[in-house]
């Protein structure tokens, strides 16, 4: 866990002991010890080490060690390099294989070990860094235009700022889901930058009349409504790319100069494409299942009107596995489309951030190649280090391995970056409870439903938390307030198997099979191991692998699944997943 970004030990100020990984880091002494081991660092190489621990999970440029740690003075990049050279060695670190400072190429460092015990452990998530007053959230832009049809416009337009700003290394954009929630929301400026823990608000609107689009935006001060830049634009659909990287610079330039050319720019097409794109965009993004078809047909007609233009690629991607995700498309078919075009993206634009994230999360979904998924989230981390699907997908990844302390640290980024997406706040419990960390996760999810009381997966999340502290009343309770569904139906009849109503539990339970035995072989795993049966426990996980179960990347993370671990047959589940393993 990251230390407060209003606690700079890099600059001098004294901070408690701590714990890193197996050590026990005291900067008042300039010690760090292990069991009966104490070694004593030299000033600039504890100042150093704590500027990692202070930025922990981030990739540090040299750049900024130089400005934090030398102070700015005159030094070269071999000073840096021999000082954390010094730092392995005392920590007993590989450059190779490392466990506590892993090497950037072409860039910096970064500190991967856990921190614990720090005074202010329970504040502010490692997010990429703001830049003091360098963070923004770009609501959705209005729809003037006396077709309400156009929404699809105003929001691909706010879409594609957002992606232009998040390139921007040292600029926080809140993401897209958490923007949208105020969509239609007539909403004090100042609340708004309150809730999504931001600076600066992104506002405009966008009115289409015959083949003109004017377009219309302005940054905010979230603490006093104070009009910062504002600009209107007058142009035809070919000229709208010039257009979001016009506002994406100058919201840019406004916030910090040096930031300047250093977003992304807008991958041009014709216009019928690019109408056909955001029109996609809009059906994916509607949160309605019934769009997905819609989606797709939009996607399938860019590709074919424009094969060259990579971000329609990645859609479709996402749109073939959203639809297999749901149930309506076969999943190997949805396999191989879903890879295919990713990697069509891949080929025609390789820098495009949101590419690279599509492609680790079909690893992590239909592949299970866990060392491409790392490769690709890397690359979209270095891409765009604000972007919260990122940070998502590599918290999932991490879960998936069994790496629960760097999951939280994604994952708490993810959630900051995107304070309204629900998918950050039930991973972050999830992984909390692998930790046993009730209270936490307990806390997380208490927050979520205060956001969304009626997303589905949370009381879930609740309930199991509960049964694992024995409130088993409480837990039943929570189960009855999820949605109609199979999670609802998976939450009863784990609570009834808890509360010891047997012949109710052994008719929900056969319920539950007869009508989710394709669409939740793990969850039916889980079950059978709570009751103890752990023969069918490894047939019901046998089948999720064959189903290709995209709930198999919770198996390490999974409370149930514990009893598991002690059979022999355990080790060969997670060789058929590709999962390393060791007891």
């Amino acid at each position: 866990m990251p230390f407060s970004s209003d606690t700079s030990f890099a600059s001098g100020q004294v901070a408690s002991a701590f714990g890193l990984g197996s050590w026990r880091v005291d900067p008042n002494r300039n010690v760090i010890s292990r069991n009966e081991c104490e070694k004593h660092l030299e000033n600039r190489l504890m100042q150093t080490l704590l500027f990692l621990c202070e930025r922990q999970g981030q990739v540090i440029r040299r750049e900024e060690f130089f400005s934090a740690v030398w102070r700015d003075r005159v030094v070269n990049d071999e000073a840096l390099s021999r000082a954390i050279s010094l730092l392995r060695t005392a920590l007993e670190d590989e450059a190779a294989r490392p466990q506590y400072i892993k090497t950037v190429p072409g860039i910096g460092y970064m500190l991967i070990a856990p921190l614990a015990d720090s005074p202010k452990a329970s504040l502010a998530p490692p997010i990429p860094d703001a830049g003091g007053n360098n963070s923004v959230a770009v609501l959705p832009f209005i729809n003037l235009s006396n077709d309400p049809d156009n929404d699809y416009l105003s929001d691909g337009v706010s879409e594609e700022i957002i992606n232009a700003l998040v390139q921007i290394p040292d600029l926080k954009v809140v993401g897209r889901t958490s923007s949208f929630a105020f969509k239609g929301v007539n909403e004090d400026i100042r609340k708004v930058g309150l809730t999504l823990g931001v600076t600066h608000i992104l506002e405009g609107s966008l009115r289409q009349s015959g083949g003109l689009i004017r377009v219309t935006a302005q940054l905010i001060k979230a603490d006093d409504g104070f009009h910062l830049w504002s600009k209107n634009f007058q142009c035809d659909l070919q000229e709208v790319f010039a257009v979001q990287d016009a506002i994406a610079a100058g919201v840019a330039e406004e916030l910090e100069h040096s930031l300047l050319g250093r977003g992304r720019k807008a991958r041009e097409t014709s216009a019928e494409a690019y109408s056909l794109y955001l029109q996609g965009v809009f059906f994916l993004r509607s949160a309605e299942v019934e769009m997905l078809p819609r989606a797709l047909d939009a996607f399938l007609e860019v590709t074919a009107l424009d094969p060259d233009y990579a971000p329609a690629w990645v859609s479709l991607a996402d749109t073939y596995w959203y639809l297999t995700s749901y149930g309506m498309m076969q999943r190997a078919e949805a396999m191989v489309l879903a890879d295919a075009a990713c990697d069509r993206a891949l080929l025609l634009d390789n820098s495009l951030a949101e590419a690279h994230t599509c492609k680790a999360n079909l690893c992590n979904a239909f592949s299970h190649d866990w060392a491409r998924a790392r490769v690709a989230i890397e690359r979209a981390l270095q891409l765009a280090p604000g972007h919260s699907a990122a940070a998502l997908a590599a918290g999932n990844l991490a879960r998936t391995l069994g790496d629960f302390p760097q999951a939280v640290v994604y994952l708490k980024q993810a959630v900051a970056t995107d304070p309204l997406n629900m998918t950050g706040h039930i991973w972050l419990a999830n992984t909390y409870l692998a930790l046993d960390k009730y209270e936490e996760a307990s806390a997380i999810i208490h927050k979520a439903l205060e956001l969304n009381p009626r997303r589905v997966v949370l009381n879930t999340v609740l309930m199991n938390t509960l049964n694992c502290q024995q409130r088993y009343e409480e837990a039943y309770q929570h189960a009855q307030l999820e949605p109609e569904g199979f999670w609802r139906d998976f939450s009863i009849v784990m609570c009834l198997h808890h509360l010891k109503s047997s012949e109710e539990a052994e008719d929900s339970f056969a319920a539950l099979i007869e009508a989710y035995a394709d669409e939740a072989p793990f969850q039916i795993a889980e079950i059978h191991c709570l009751r103890g049966d752990h023969d069918q426990a490894f047939l019901w996980l046998d089948r999720a692998r064959e189903l290709h179960d995209n709930g198999l990347v919770q198996i390490l993370a999974s409370t149930w699944l514990r009893p598991l671990r002690d059979d022999p047959r355990w080790p060969g589940v997670l060789q058929g997943l590709n999962i390393p393993w060791e007891p």
